[in-house]
């Protein structure tokens, strides 16, 4: 096949198998293990760890900065995974088109955002968010609005990060919406223009069914996305202010590099962990009642 016998495509199979399992426990399992274990420990990178059971697990009970993390994590979720969801699919439906110049070109500006570093965008949106000089409320003024601070007023600063995460990865979902939608057979469309179907129910009745595996992805990973927020924070407002957006991931962050309490901040975790896995399995156990396989 192709001038490779079947003996070096096995071998070749084997060789770049058994590199990605390796390179997969020792880059997540090996972790994962490793935290899971210390958090049971009061531990902070240097001396020898103390095992305090659970006394890591129970301290979170009372710790009011883990409550207010999660309740920020789910809130950002709630508002940034159905938006995402949106948004991306309205955005792959207009580049759905045989348009042979323009489409080309916005698919590649929508792409932008996904090979650009965090921290430059960070960087970019707090000049826009800026207060005095920012570029958002200086088109607001235009309208005689008088914008907040918006990444310094404890009322939109979680708003204002999801506005960024959401500009930064409807390219990324934009996509995979895409690949559903050019996987569509065309006789499906046609035969619902001969029923005299409007254009909203081909939408609702062949479209929506049809990529809702992908719809089903998108929801995952930005599900997964939401909880695993932390550079937008760290780079743009330090959780602040006070605790307006804090997220697990930056709590955990504070535990293990600001405060060294790595045990502590393992059980964070290894919280974080479970809620993920509680939040997937819900999502897959619902998915077979609006999930449709061709």
């Amino acid at each position: 096949m192709n001038g490779i016998s079947l003996k070096k495509q096995f071998i070749y199979f084997i060789v770049f198998t058994v590199s990605s399992i390796i390179f997969g426990i020792i880059g997540y399992f090996f972790p994962m293990i490793f935290a899971f274990i210390f958090s049971f420990f009061k531990y902070n990178g240097i001396t020898t760890p103390i095992f305090t059971g659970l006394t890591n697990y129970s301290r979170l009970l009372n710790d009011s900065v883990f409550w207010i993390s999660l309740k920020n994590n789910f809130l950002y979720a709630c508002f940034v995974v159905p938006t995402t969801t949106i948004i991306s699919l309205l955005i792959a439906v207009g580049l759905n088109r045989k348009v042979k110049i323009i489409i080309p070109i916005l698919r590649t500006i929508y792409l932008l955002p996904l090979v650009t570093s965090s921290i430059a965008i960070s960087i970019v949106w707090m000049w826009i968010y800026n207060g005095n000089f920012g570029l958002l409320n200086q088109v607001l003024s235009i309208f005689n609005i008088q914008g907040p601070n918006w990444l310094m007023n404890p009322n939109v600063s979680l708003l204002s990060i999801a506005a960024v995460n959401i500009w930064a990865t409807i390219g990324y979902y934009s996509v995979i919406f895409l690949s559903g939608l050019q996987s569509i057979p065309s006789e499906y469309y046609e035969a619902a223009q001969i029923d005299g179907a409007s254009v909203f129910q081909k939408f609702i009745y062949i479209t929506l069914p049809l990529i809702s595996p992908m719809t089903f992805f998108v929801v995952i990973l930005s599900t997964i996305g939401s909880f695993q927020l932390f550079d937008y924070v760290y780079m743009m407002t330090n959780g602040g202010p006070g605790y307006s957006s804090y997220s697990l991931v930056y709590y955990v962050y504070l535990n293990g590099f600001s405060y060294m309490k790595m045990g502590y901040g393992m059980a964070i975790s290894m919280v974080l962990f479970v809620i993920l896995l509680f939040l997937t399995a819900i999502q897959f156990l619902f998915q077979r009642k609006w999930v449709f396989y061709k």
